[in-house]
């Protein structure tokens, strides 16, 4: 509550849908949308194999897709992202224009060169990275405790500016604004 009083900005609307229904629900809520909205967001599982994700990710424009420097999560983004490429990229009645991995939970004492291969290695199979990584935050896991001060993770109102800073979300929604060409001022709504 506190923080939907200082920012003074209207909690933006969240669906709750399935793969299956996720884009005919997203096209329900655009036809009744009185604001109108710049950009919707699809938060998917991360398998192919759950009903409906491939048709929905057929659908959208961009696929960013979060990545850990643990060589498991690594391979596995590279075989779903690989297959998404092949089967859905500039493809004729498909609209996926590019598929953008980024970094996230990024270990500050870990060696940025580790990062800097798993790129190169990216690039060498024609798959995209975005410049910005996500640090690591313990703060996400203790917010839950009362009186721990303001919300990181609320899906429903902007996080506490110094935290934005601290873990990149700005630089994060600006370089995902200037992919989407979704305008300059984009990641300020």
């Amino acid at each position: 509550m506190q923080q939907h009083r200082l920012t003074d900005r209207k909690a933006y609307a969240v669906l709750k849908s399935d793969p299956e229904r996720a884009y005919a629900d997203a096209l329900e809520f655009l036809e009744t949308d009185p604001l109108g909205v710049d950009a919707i967001l699809f938060d998917l599982p991360g398998t192919l194999n759950t009903k409906g994700v491939f048709r929905t990710l057929s659908m959208l424009d961009y696929l960013f897709v979060p990545i850990l420097a643990d060589r498991m999560v690594v391979e596995s983004s590279i075989m779903y992202s690989k297959i998404l490429q092949e089967q859905l990229l500039g493809k004729q009645n498909y609209n996926l224009k590019g598929i953008y991995h980024f970094w996230t939970s990024v270990d500050r004492r870990i060696r940025t060169d580790l990062y800097d291969r798993y790129d190169a290695v990216l690039e060498k199979l024609n798959l995209s990275s975005l410049k910005t990584r996500l640090p690591s935050r313990s703060k996400f896991s203790k917010e839950i405790t009362a009186g721990s001060g303001p919300v990181y993770r609320s899906t429903l109102l902007a996080p506490d500016p110094a935290f934005v800073k601290d873990c990149r979300l700005d630089a994060l929604a600006e370089e995902i604004c200037t992919v989407a060409a979704l305008g300059e001022s984009c990641h300020e709504k």
